[in-house]
C-alpha cells in the first residue's frame, strides 16, 4: 500500500451507535439519526456526517473524507475527532431540545469498534 492510500485508509473511524437504557425513550422508525465528527478544537461544523433513521438502530458506521462537509476542512486533516450521534424527529440538522444525543472522544483517526451510546435528553 502507498502513503497516501495508506493515509487515507487511516483517515476513517468506525464504529457502532446503540440506544442506551438512559435515553429513556425509543425514537420512532423515520426519526432522523445523524452521526458526525467534529475536530476536538475550533469550529462546531461537523467534519463529516452520516444520515440514518431510527428503526436503523443499533446501526455501524463509517466516517471518512466523502462524507465531509467542506472540502477545506476534511477529515483527514486532524489526528483525533470528536464523535456524536443524534437522533432528529423533525429530520433538521440543527439540534433542539429534546432531542436524544451520545458522544465519544477524543478519538484517534483510524480507530475502529467506536461504541457511542445515546443515552443524554438536549436542554
Amino acid at each position: 500500500m502507498r502513503g497516501s492510500d495508506k493515509a487515507a485508509a487511516n483517515a476513517a473511524v468506525t464504529g457502532t451507535v446503540a440506544l442506551g437504557a438512559l435515553a429513556g425513550k425509543a425514537p420512532a422508525p423515520r426519526d432522523t439519526v445523524f452521526i458526525f465528527a467534529r475536530a476536538v478544537q475550533g469550529p462546531r461544523m461537523p467534519l463529516a456526517v452520516l444520515k440514518r433513521q431510527g428503526r436503523d438502530l443499533p446501526v455501524t458506521f463509517t466516517l471518512d473524507d466523502t462524507l465531509a462537509l467542506s472540502p477545506a476542512n476534511r477529515l483527514s486533516a486532524h489526528s483525533e475527532v470528536m464523535l456524536e450521534a443524534r437522533i432528529s424527529p423533525g429530520g433538521t440538522a440543527m439540534p433542539h431540545a429534546g432531542d436524544l444525543f451520545g458522544q465519544a472522544g477524543p478519538v484517534a483517526l483510524g480507530s475502529s469498534d467506536v461504541w457511542i451510546v445515546i443515552d443524554r435528553t438536549a436542554p
